[in-house]
């Protein structure tokens, strides 16, 4: 026993000197340690590394194009080595850098093209991802996510249009000096270059930066997700995957895919529109090169930027509108949460009635200074740059030297260009409503009255008085507001076909009175499980320290009455 104890006494003192450094029997070996296993992060360092480099791998084996005298439809190389570089810590650029090389030689000799254009090909393309990776980190205001418009403003000035316009002049300088003509390829490298920003990088970016629980949902919405992709598959193969007798005579099934483009965008965000704009674009691309599809009519190098014009004009918007509806559910996420959060200290703070009027004036404040920014960024920037593009590709399409099956693509595009410029600025109208402002509060009630018969079939009858003078603008604004909200919830809940907005004024107090005859609700019911509208009314009249009454009946119908003194201010 004494000897077996021994024994495992010497075994662990063994194991310990194992674990540590050698035995001081072999003093050479004194300093010597066994190697710790790898943490965590050097584990995720290195995935991200080896998937970072399959990516590169692939883009180089189906985004070159299959003929020397062709350039590709979309560059994908561009697009993978730029997020490599966007979401790798700086002391890792090199790696991917110098993956690049050897890919770019092996798949670039089988071409057939040179080794010399090549290699003066390739400092072009690497300063094209770094210098777009480095601005879009420098000028994001947070981790570029590309969410909101502010980044993908960015992302279109750098990576859509800066980068590919320097980059253009150095891959056509090299294709010059090999005998081809220069605008003519610096227009064709520009186009690849950007559309595979548009087409691939957000897809990309949007993947990288999802957060996990972003891909776990019901199963009714995997199954519409379902539908989706096999929507948006048939739809492409439809529109790009045939060979026709008669590419001119089928125009209209290029636009197929794009009400499943739009579902994705509204109903999934920019992660599924973008991927749809992906496999839209992958597959136009494989069946252009493959002489598939209505973009067969010309000479290939044409057919290609037939291609790249068309999923340029549909990538733009609905990129631009996945983003503001992502823009805007996060903004009425953020808001409902607040209401909701403002109802509860309103049960605990009843008593401090001063202190729950000034919170609920500055938050409602801050929410119509945000709705108002909201809107002049729609009407300034988004609206005006559609506009730029609508004025920019009509004026292309006025160029003698532009091939009619081009010039019929554009016609045929720009209405619907036109139409997404009319829905923004719609929106940014429906978001702050500027007719308060410009007409008085009576004569934008009459619009709101016009406006619901016209989008709703709510026949709205309106009688109101003159107002006084003293009438503050805040209040004006946040009685139509209660009205809009009104008249909203009897369009969409009440199955009415008519009501009314009564506006008088009398004994130093405004009245707005807003009536239905449809089915009724539970006031108390309807209270208690928080509705955004009605806590939404209630918190505008207490800002105006004014008071806001609902009476509905089953079958009865519904009024709201409102009362605020005429100098009340937020």
């Amino acid at each position: 026993m004494a000897a077996a104890g021994r024994s495992r006494s010497s075994d662990c003192k063994t194991t310990r000197a194992v674990d540590g450094a050698l035995p001081d029997l072999f003093p050479p070996f004194a300093n010597l340690r066994i190697a710790q296993p790898l943490d965590a992060a050097k584990i995720r360092d290195l995935r991200n590394v080896l998937v970072g480099a399959a990516g590169i791998l692939l883009a180089y084996k189906y985004g070159v194009s299959g003929s020397p005298n062709i350039l590709s439809a979309l560059w994908l190389p561009d697009s993978v080595l730029l997020c490599c570089l966007l979401f790798s810590p700086l002391r890792r650029w090199w790696i991917y850098i110098a993956i690049a090389l050897p890919l770019r030689l092996y798949f670039g000799t089988q071409t057939g093209l040179p080794q010399w254009q090549l290699l003066a090909n390739y400092p072009n393309d690497i300063l094209k991802a770094v210098l777009s990776a480095g601005l879009l980190r420098i000028f994001s205001r947070e981790r570029f996510r590309l969410d909101s418009l502010h980044q993908f403003r960015l992302f279109f000035l750098v990576a859509v249009l800066g980068s590919p316009l320097l980059s253009a002049f150095g891959g056509a300088a090299v294709r010059h000096i090999a005998g081809e003509p220069f605008w003519q390829v610096w227009y064709r490298w520009f186009l690849s270059c950007a559309l595979a920003a548009l087409a691939i990088t957000p897809a990309l970016v949007y993947w990288i930066t999802a957060p996990p629980q972003a891909l776990r949902t019901t199963t009714r919405r995997y199954i519409e997700g379902a539908l989706l992709t096999c929507g948006v598959l048939l739809t492409s193969y439809a529109a790009f995957g045939r060979i026709y007798d008669n590419p001119g005579a089928n125009v209209a099934l290029l636009y197929a895919p794009i009400p499943f483009l739009i579902w994705a965008a509204a109903r999934f965000g920019p992660l599924a529109a973008s991927s749809a704009i992906s496999i839209v674009g992958m597959l136009a691309m494989m069946s252009t090169r493959h002489g598939r599809g209505p973009f067969v009519v010309s000479s290939p190098a044409e057919n290609v930027v037939a291609m790249q014009l068309f999923l340029v004009m549909i990538a733009v918007p609905v990129l631009l509108l996945s983003i503001l509806i992502s823009e805007r559910r996060r903004t009425e996420q953020s808001l409902r949460q607040t209401m909701r959060d403002l109802a509860r200290s309103r049960e605990h703070l009843r008593e401090n009635y001063d202190h729950i009027q000034n919170l609920s004036s500055k938050l409602l404040s801050l929410h119509e200074e945000e709705r108002k920014a909201i809107s002049r960024e729609l009407h300034n920037g988004v609206a005006q740059q559609i506009t730029g593009v609508l004025l920019s590709l009509t004026i292309l399409r006025r160029q003698a030297a532009m091939p009619d099956n081009v010039r019929k693509e554009l016609e045929s595009v720009l209405p619907l260009l036109s139409q997404v410029s009319d829905g923004i600025r719609n929106l940014s109208r429906q978001l702050h409503p500027t007719a308060v402002e410009a007409m008085g509060l009576p004569r934008a009630l009459q619009s709101l009255c016009s406006d619901a018969h016209l989008l709703h079939g709510l026949d709205v009858e309106f009688r109101g008085c003159e107002l006084p003078v003293e009438l503050s603008s805040t209040s004006a604004l946040g009685l139509f507001h209660i009205a809009q909200e009104a008249v909203r919830n009897a369009a969409y809940h009440s199955r009415s076909k008519r009501a009314s907005i009564e506006l008088s004024a009398a004994d130093r107090l405004l009245r707005l009175r807003v009536r239905d005859w449809g089915c009724g609700f539970d006031v108390e019911r309807a209270r208690r499980k928080g509705g955004l509208g009605l806590i939404s009314m209630q918190d505008r009249a207490l800002s105006l320290a004014g008071t806001l009454q609902i009476e509905s009946r089953g079958g009865q119908g519904t009024e709201i009455r409102v009362e605020i003194p005429l100098n009340a201010s937020a």
